[in-house]
């Protein structure tokens, strides 16, 4: 039997590579979320005649690769575009053709949203992330003036871009469909991926109500039921595999910049995890009193399944705490009580 997927993140914390930042400086403007080789995204964009994939990699300050994909033809196309940097504009100096028919007139439509985004990017005022960022343009198009909204996250690769909705000439938008960040995880689809994979169809299961147990992972406890069985530092919820659902707890030092570290563990917590198909519209970061929450769903090849990831990050005693809980998304969504007390009943201590 398959069985479900544990994600395995390698998070060193006091290794960490980044200066404290002072009072002044914004940390989301520390190299740390800025994009390094082959981070790349890809977008599903409606806003031509027929939908498309758009998707950039980023290569280095000046040099990127642009995916261009038609779904009703399946061309694919893939240009490595030059940039130059001046102080007022940065402008695209040459591409050229790796993959794709260099005979059509593809260019426009391809780096047109390139140049927008590049342009954008050094201009972006990110003094209010970690909240997201929202950016309104006036864009004309047959002599239509019309206004584009464009929606940026912080822990985006490469232009922080989460999204583009406009209603002229056509209702249309940009979403997030696939991202990576290859250095990180070992995960490259940016050339072959067209969209994300459907979950396959497995049998309902309702889990039986079993015997409370409290779990006490030090400073965390959680309650869990008889269901679950223990695996050295997991605890295992064998349903219909070895482990449907997974939990566990794992500590570390004091981190060396306590007020911001916790949000920036869990945009390193996201990238080193793509391992697999990653669901960019699924990933949720919530600041809470006492935790944050980041939440996604990735895909497993194996299996067919998605798995829902949960990360709870607690600061306690200058030691960072983190609760892990890992379960297929249709056996969550199928016992969702179930699992939603789970997750009311982890408390600090």
């Amino acid at each position: 039997m398959k069985k479900l997927i544990i994600v395995t993140i390698l998070c060193l914390i006091s290794s960490l590579a980044y200066s404290e930042p002072s009072n002044s400086e914004n940390v989301f403007e520390s190299d740390i979320f800025k994009p390094v080789k082959d981070d790349y995204v890809l977008y599903y964009d409606t806003r031509g005649d027929q939908p498309r994939l758009v998707g950039f990699k980023y290569l280095d300050e000046t040099h990127y690769l642009i995916r261009y994909y038609k779904y009703e033809t399946e061309e694919n196309y893939l240009i490595n575009v030059t940039v130059k940097i001046t102080e007022k504009k940065v402008s695209i100096t040459n591409f050229i053709f790796i993959e794709g028919d260099t005979s059509i007139n593809l260019t426009g439509e391809a780096t047109e949203l390139f140049s927008n985004l590049l342009n954008n990017s050094d201009r972006l005022d990110k003094s209010p992330y970690p909240q997201d960022l929202t950016l309104t343009q006036t864009r004309t198009a047959q002599d239509v003036e019309y206004k584009q909204e464009l929606r940026y996250k912080y822990w985006v690769p490469v232009f922080q871009l989460h999204e583009i909705t406009q209603t002229l000439p056509k209702e249309a938008k940009v979403v997030l469909i696939g991202m990576s960040s290859p250095s990180k995880s070992g995960y490259d689809d940016f050339e072959t991926f067209t969209t994300l994979p459907p979950t396959a169809s497995v049998p309902k299961t309702v889990i039986e109500e079993a015997e409370e147990i409290e779990v006490d992972f030090g400073s965390i406890k959680v309650i869990l039921d008889k269901n679950w069985k223990q695996q050295g530092d997991y605890f295992l919820l064998p349903i219909n595999t070895e482990h449907d659902a997974a939990l566990t707890v794992q500590s570390y030092g004091k981190p060396n910049d306590l007020d911001h570290i916790s949000l920036q563990v869990a945009y390193l917590k996201l990238m080193f995890a793509q391992s697999q198909y990653i669901h960019p519209q699924s990933i949720s970061l919530q600041e809470y009193n006492d935790r944050t929450v980041l939440q996604y769903k990735i895909y497993d090849s194996n299996t067919g399944r998605y798995t829902l990831v949960f990360h709870m990050f607690f600061l306690q005693n200058n030691t960072l705490l983190e609760l892990n809980l890992f379960s297929f998304e249709d056996l969550f969504i199928n016992n969702y009580d179930y699992f939603n007390n789970l997750l009311k009943s982890i408390s600090l201590s």
